[in-house]
């Protein structure tokens, strides 16, 4: 079974992806299909002896949108292509906004004592002031003639979507608005109440303003991939004849040798043929504890050199290397999430049909009662007028855009509104350990003396010998030194060994700094340190020793504790019924005392990027719905796939932009105040479907004259428009509730 990537345009509502979904599900030899809305492709998986590429691509052409192969463009090509596709949306909007507004004040301003110019007053210029409204109404009905397009798509392949029920309800308001113009001009001045100019482009202005945010949010999700692709230096060292050459990492080839000194970023994946050095692999596992390496070891891509001299073998090129595969497995995972179920677009889908034959039907049937064409235009108009979707298309984003500020205000800022939907459903955090459980940092929680050496006098002598050395580590030893107020000792003789540690002079003293290996290497004899060695290992601590003229001195250990807070996270989350997991690429030991200090319940150990994934998968795969709480660069493909993905912000960048909700302040415990906002917003948006769509069950009957039958009055369609605006209201007021949203 194979598996391609399309993608698809013109796709703007849940009802659009399930048209595309459906168009290539009927095609023999299509297993299945994940359509992503938000990141606008199409996951197809298929038999190749089947069928092939083309007639899928025909398939969702027929079916009103487009679709194509991604292609492999340059970077700097891909960001400037988003950015003017964001730009023109941008445009768009603005251009529509400058049109909507003083459409609006010229309709409504004067019906709360607002000032008009002389020659637009409706008492005393009533022609001039209809032509003011469809003026200013025809450029914003330009601006949306992408609705209008797509909704003729729609109709054209028997679908029915938002943007039909947008466009009927502009186009009819704006056709009746022509036709009460032409009223006012024959002599027939009461038809300037009938009027819905400002109704045809406040509709299609919203509409703009949500479709740029969908715009932006797509720039965003494409620059978490660029910034992955980034992390592969743009250049790399070779040996050419025995000399070092330059050359651009992506000519790389599997065979290649590549040199990578002290500092500099390794550009692909490879094996080390000759040399040693200490890696920072924490883009890519997570963990700050550097990694040493030597002959035979493996390196990876994005992966940074901080001391040493390697040559190793290319055994992956830059497209298959670990930053490109992370990338992938962003990209895919951003494919295969379920899809959000919209409400409004599934009651649309049902809703549209209805009323477009409600409203032929009505009309109809007045005619046939022996109306006239006039009474019944009258009641074709009022059923689309007060069907129209404000309230309806209201209902969603309102409350979502109050959630979204209220959690801003709070340092939880969430990126989409599919996360709000997601995070209510939640019945599983998984955090990452290392930035998100844990600070990130390595930090000395131990020190003990040995064989009567005073402990100022080993701090000092420490300090001095690991000032000099440029491991990771060594920051840590120092900056818990230097709050002992030790003295600085110039030293000579300095000597590093990867791996293991370092060794130096010190008035005269031979002074070894390092690990088990170090010592014994010196012949130290570690035998009274047995104890504190076997408790910091049960701990899951390092332990780094200090001798002095061949006797042991000292030893220090260091670990990565716990964040502030992370207890009560937990405990929050657990009250929530929620069950908690941790994943780590740190080793079993370490992994299950960080868990059993934090309260956390399950553990999975050991991992790389991709089974960190495959974790992710597992577990939704069980029927979980699924949080991922990370910071690293490791964690974007598992942010991604997981049903809400949440980062702190004391993470990376790209951690950030693959997440759905960023906690700015970096404070876990605002994980189930997210997840408090979710479940308060879910409920606020379905009483406003609720409402939208009663309110249309009980007035548009009202508005096909069902009254007028037993000597009740016939709707004004300008009645019918202010009760559209009054459900609009009920919705807008309902969602502010969200702003007194507690913790």
């Amino acid at each position: 079974m194979n598996k391609i990537l399309l993608d698809i345009e013109g796709m703007h509502c849940a009802a659009c992806s399930a048209a595309v979904e459906k168009s290539l599900k009927k095609l023999q030899g299509v297993d299945d299909v994940s359509v992503n809305l938000t990141a606008g492709n199409a996951l197809i998986y298929f038999d190749e002896k089947t069928i092939d590429i083309q007639p899928m691509i025909e398939s969702v052409n027929n079916a009103g949108f487009k679709a194509s192969l991604p292609e492999n463009k340059e970077r700097k090509e891909i960001r400037k292509q988003n950015e003017k596709t964001t730009l023109k949306a941008k445009q768009r909007l603005l251009f529509s906004v400058v049109f909507a507004i003083p459409l609006f004040y010229i309709s409504m301003g004067h019906m709360i004592g607002a000032p008009l110019f002389e020659f637009i007053n409706p008492e005393l210029h009533p022609i001039n002031y209809a032509l003011a409204q469809m003026i200013f109404c025809i450029p914003v009905l330009l601006s949306g003639s992408e609705i209008f397009i797509n909704a003729f798509k729609a109709a054209m392949h028997k679908n029915v979507n938002m943007d039909t029920l947008i466009a009927m309800g502009s186009l009819v308001s704006f056709a009746y608005s022509i036709y009460s113009l032409i009223k006012i001009i024959t002599g027939d001045i009461s038809y300037i109440h009938q009027l819905y100019f400002e109704s045809s482009g406040m509709i299609l202005t919203f509409i703009l303003i949500g479709r740029y945010l969908e715009t932006a949010s797509k720039k965003k999700t494409n620059s978490a991939i660029e910034k992955l692709l980034d992390l592969s230096p743009e250049t790399a060292l070779i040996t050419v004849n025995g000399k070092e050459t330059e050359v651009s990492s992506s000519s790389l080839k599997i065979g290649d040798t590549v040199i990578v000194k002290s500092g500099m970023t390794i550009p692909v994946d490879g094996k080390i043929i000759k040399g040693h050095c200490t890696a920072d692999e924490s883009m890519l596992t997570g963990e700050s504890m550097p990694v040493d390496k030597t002959e035979r070891d493996n390196v990876y891509g994005g992966t940074i050199n901080i001391n040493g001299y390697i040559l190793f073998e290319v055994t992956a090129d830059i497209h298959s290397s670990s930053p490109a595969r992370i990338a992938e497995c962003v990209s895919q995972a951003q494919t295969t999430k379920a899809p959000i179920a919209n409400l409004a677009n599934k009651i649309a889908s049902v809703f549209v049909p209805c009323v477009l034959c409600i409203a032929a039907l009505s009309a109809l049937a007045w005619l046939i009662a022996g109306e006239t064409p006039d009474f019944a235009l009258r009641i074709l108009v009022c059923v689309l007028v007060i069907a129209c979707p404000c309230s309806l298309g209201l209902a969603t984003p309102t409350a979502l855009t109050v959630s979204m500020g209220s959690s801003a205000s709070r340092g939880i800022l969430i990126k989409n509104g599919e996360a709000i939907q997601r995070i209510s459903e939640i019945d599983t955090v998984v955090f990452d350990k290392t930035g998100t459980v844990t600070k990130g940092k390595p930090e000395v929680t131990e020190f003990k003396c040995f064989n009567g050496f005073e402990k100022i006098r080993v701090l000092t002598l420490l300090n001095c010998a690991e000032s000099k050395s440029e491991h990771p580590l060594a920051k840590a030893v120092t900056d818990y030194c230097s709050n002992h107020n030790t003295d600085y000792l110039e030293c000579s003789n300095f000597d590093s060994f990867t791996g293991m540690g370092i060794e130096c002079l010190i008035n005269k003293e031979l002074i070894c700094c390092g690990n088990d290996k170090l010592m014994k290497k010196n012949n130290i004899c570690l035998s009274d340190a047995t104890e504190f060695i076997q408790k910091m290992s049960e701990q899951g601590k390092t332990v780094i020793f200090i001798s002095i003229n061949s006797l042991l001195a000292g030893a220090v250990a260091l670990s990565d504790s716990l964040k502030n807070g992370c207890e009560d996270a937990v405990k929050s989350l657990k009250s929530l019924g929620i069950n908690t997991v941790m994943l780590t690429g740190d080793n079993s030991k370490t992994a299950e005392i960080i868990a059993k200090q934090s309260g956390i319940q399950q553990v999975f150990a050991e991992l790389m990027p991709d089974d960190k994934l495959s974790v992710i998968n597992q577990l939704k795969n069980e029927g979980k719905k699924v949080i991922m709480v990370g910071d690293g660069i490791n964690d974007a493909p598992s942010l991604t796939a997981a049903d809400v993905g949440i980062a702190v912000s004391t993470g990376t960048d790209i951690a950030i932009e693959s997440a759905d909700i960023v906690l700015i302040g970096g404070d876990i415990r605002e994980v189930a105040t997210a997840i408090r906002i979710g479940k308060r917003t879910m409920k606020i948006i379905k009483q406003n479907l609720f409402w939208a769509f009663a309110y249309n069950c009980i007035c548009i009957p009202v508005a096909a004259g069902i009254l007028s039958l037993f000597g009740g009055p016939l709707l004004n369609p300008m009645l019918g428009a202010a009760a559209m605006s009054l459900s609009s209201i009920t919705v807008v007021t309902n969602s502010l509730r969200l702003r007194k949203i507690k913790n």
